[in-house]
């Protein structure tokens, strides 16, 4: 550290006695973000991300933006780290990550057993899922049974979606009837749900909230809740094979002060209405 010093201040340190005083007081000073960094940063963070409606998207600059963008760089300021954003599909990702490959966290992740296998999961949303239809479609009483017990209706889905049970079930008749159209493109599911590709569309308010305000024809979809469905948990994965306990601590340590004194909520509420954002961050409700 007295390396910091010009060399002519040094000497007259030296000559009075100070030099390893001020040495012990430079390194003391640099001590707890050299430990934080030694802990959480030792390389970049390389972040895998998919374009997830208002969680991650492109402007028409071609500049990145969303939530998870936004998260993921308030962690690395206040870890004093770098980051990496690793732009790939759904699949690739938790394939990535299992195989400790490319990436060392996943973002806007649900958990699952599969998962927990390869990855230490950090809450940082409570979300839930809705059925989007056609409001020709959306009469009175409509809802997921109806749908799924109507033969001529099929479903649009995203490859590596995870729902929870009653959704799952639901979609296990419509896989074994052959009504759904899978597709790992995020961006084309609501034009295509609006374009009448398929009939019907189960999704999470950061993927329609944007994509319905701004493309010609959202104004024609109904957005209807699913009631049987609970709110889930969704956050970062942070891989089990690329990163140290001691890193990973310290990532989720500092994830957790970003919820606590409020600055995750604060990130929502520029995405979400207000409403959606105190739910979203409302991770404690859910006995986490």
């Amino acid at each position: 550290m007295t390396q910091l010093l010009r060399a002519d201040f040094r000497e007259t340190l030296r000559r009075l006695g100070l030099i390893g005083l001020v040495a012990l007081v430079l390194a003391g000073l640099g001590a707890p973000v050299a430990a934080q960094q030694s802990a959480a940063c030792n390389a970049p963070l390389r972040i895998g991300v998919s374009q997830l409606g208002v969680a991650y998207f492109k402007r028409a600059d071609g500049q990145a933006q969303g939530y998870d963008l936004d998260l993921v760089r308030e962690l690395a300021r206040r870890l004093a780290c770098t980051f990496e954003i690793v732009d790939m599909n759904r699949v690739r990702i938790f394939q990535s990550l299992e195989h400790g490959e490319f990436i060392d966290v996943a973002t806007s992740a649900s958990q699952t057993p599969e998962r927990d296998k390869y990855g230490q999961f950090v809450p940082l949303s409570l979300t839930r899922n809705y059925l989007l239809v056609h409001k020709k479609l959306a009469t009175a009483g409509f809802d997921l049974n109806q749908f799924t017990a109507t033969p001529m209706l099929r479903m649009g889905m995203l490859a590596g979606s995870n729902y929870g049970p009653f959704i799952n079930a639901r979609l296990a008749v419509l896989a074994r009837q052959d009504r759904i159209e899978t597709t790992p493109q995020v961006e084309m599911l609501i034009p295509r749900l609006i374009a009448a590709r398929y009939d019907g569309l189960i999704v999470t308010p950061a993927y329609y909230i944007a994509a319905l305000r701004e493309l010609h024809g959202g104004e024609d979809i109904a957005v209807l809740p699913i009631p049987e469905s609970e709110a889930y948990l969704s956050g970062f994965y942070l891989s089990l094979k690329t990163l140290t306990e001691v890193r990973r601590h310290s990532i989720q340590q500092t994830l957790r002060a970003m919820q606590m004194d409020g600055s995750v909520l604060r990130i929502y509420r520029q995405y979400f209405p207000e409403a959606q954002a105190r739910e979203r961050a409302a991770v404690e409700a859910f006995g986490k």
